[in-house]
């Protein structure tokens, strides 16, 4: 089965802002590219940053696939 590495485009949205905020993530995954996007959808809405303005800590709440593609493939 080949090795894959995606580029999974998306775009997160965050506690406090009104916008979505656009991102990737190169991920190795098989030939299954629903597994590798998942775990991209899982990592971003487990971030958390601390906001230096208010000190309040801002969440990502929300994700949006925008694109994915294949970005190099290999035989192991």
């Amino acid at each position: 089965m080949p090795k894959r590495i995606y580029r999974v485009d998306y775009e997160e949205k965050w506690t406090g802002c009104g916008d979505w905020i656009s991102d990737h993530l190169n991920v190795a995954g098989n030939s299954n590219a629903f597994s590798a996007v998942e775990r991209v959808e899982k990592r971003a809405l487990r971030q958390s940053y601390q906001a230096e303005d208010t000190g309040k800590t801002q969440n990502c709440v929300g994700f949006r696939l925008t694109g994915i593609k294949i970005v190099a493939e290999a035989d192991i």
